[in-house]
């Protein structure tokens, strides 16, 4: 059995992805968050190695995210 939405149930899905409220600070950890991974994907793939300290950093801002949307 498959799910399916109406039209209009996806298009409002759309929309309030459109316009929700994303405070500034939840907006720059996710930011630092994408440039964190990007980082590390290069490092990865310039040395063959894993960036266990970068690793760190990224589940730590990952977690401070999750308070953030948890407040």
């Amino acid at each position: 059995m498959s799910r399916f939405m109406s039209p209009e149930a996806v298009n409002n899905l759309f929309a309030l992805g459109r316009n929700n409220y994303r405070p500034a600070q939840i907006m720059r950890t996710k930011n630092a968050i994408n440039a964190e991974m990007r980082a590390a994907m290069a490092f990865s793939e310039r040395t063959g190695m894993i960036d266990f300290a970068r690793i760190q950093v990224i589940v730590a801002l990952k977690l401070k995210l999750d308070r953030l949307y948890a407040e």
